[in-house]
């Protein structure tokens, strides 16, 4: 595991079209540029709207640093599995059925390993900062999974090891309520006593497997990514990112709907809030995407060329 590994992570969850990981996968760039541009061609209104305090320039920073942090838990739960694979733990399969219920009712835990005839399986979550209502149902749901692990055959003479593992230390909300269920569990024995459910924060995590050194390798990481994203982050401009092969790609396979999504991208308020001049400050996507639909026999591109054509002799 290392930081191309951990960057690769993080492309695919925060930019998890299929154009993209194929093609893009290594340019940050390009991605934050397409990423930004499916959205625009689906809901135009979430940038453009009238009836926002932030400009356009605001609205796209907002979109593309929170995008980032709403799927950062997905990309770390990623690296906790490399991390723990590649020191020699067996993955086994995430999905399990409850046995209690329906078979076809699958429930997914964030990480299931063995070694040393130890089962270790957990949650993953970056801060410990639910609401009651939330922590009651989570704690609740993560030992209805133990239960379902233990009553498997093959786990009946190996050690059960979960895993309540919140990334960020700093968060520590609901430590004494996840520690008071434990204990009460544990008193009433409705875990076996053999086995061991853990409350674990940041480093402690790695320090209990052993792998105390990968605590501040992700810190780095982190540190790193977050200072690539601050320098490529400003480099929002589709007329030096957009290659229109791909778009052209997008019509094809992604987007059977292109015509009213290129109507997206004419709305006047799209044009009047400014958004086009920023997404494009010289104009040259706009004459590009002018190219592409006069390449098009489709009457209903043509129509769209024209009204672009006009639009861009009216704002630039």
């Amino acid at each position: 595991m290392n930081y191309s590994d951990f960057k690769r992570f993080y492309f695919k969850h925060v930019f998890h079209n299929s154009l993209l990981k194929e093609n893009y996968h290594n340019n940050y760039v390009k991605n934050l540029n397409y990423t930004l541009l499916f959205s625009i061609l689906d809901k135009p209104q979430r940038f453009s709207s009238k009836f926002r305090i932030t400009s356009p320039k605001l609205k796209i920073m907002q979109f593309l640093t929170q995008k980032g942090e709403i799927d950062f838990g997905n990309a770390l739960e990623d690296v906790i599995n490399k991390i723990l694979e590649d020191e020699g733990f067996e993955k086994k399969n995430r999905k399990i059925n409850d046995i209690s219920e329906n078979t076809r009712n699958k429930k997914d835990l964030d990480f299931h390993f063995e070694k040393n005839s130890k089962i270790y399986f957990g949650e993953i979550k970056i801060r410990d900062d639910h609401d009651s209502t939330k922590r009651r149902g989570q704690i609740e749901n993560f030992f209805n999974k133990y239960e379902i692990l233990k009553q498997r055959n093959e786990n009946a003479s190996k050690k059960i090891i979960g895993i309540i593992f919140f990334i960020d230390p700093s968060f520590k909300k609901n430590k004494n309520f996840y520690e008071r269920i434990i204990n009460e569990k544990k008193e009433k024995s409705i875990f076996d006593k053999s086995d061991e459910i853990l409350l674990k924060y940041g480093k402690e995590f790695f320090d209990y497997l052993n792998l105390s050194n990968y605590w501040e390798e992700l810190l780095n990481w982190i540190k790193q990514l977050r200072k690539e994203m601050e320098e490529e982050i400003q480099k929002i401009d589709f007329d030096s990112y957009i290659d229109f092969e791909l778009f052209d790609n997008i019509s094809k396979n992604e987007m059977p709907s292109l015509t009213k999504k290129i109507k997206n991208l004419l709305s006047e308020d799209i044009w009047e809030s400014g958004l086009a001049q920023e997404i494009s400050k010289k104009g040259i996507f706009w004459n590009e995407l002018k190219n592409f639909l006069d390449q098009k026999s489709n009457e209903s591109f043509k129509h769209l060329s024209e009204q672009l054509e006009e639009k861009i002799k009216k704002y630039y």
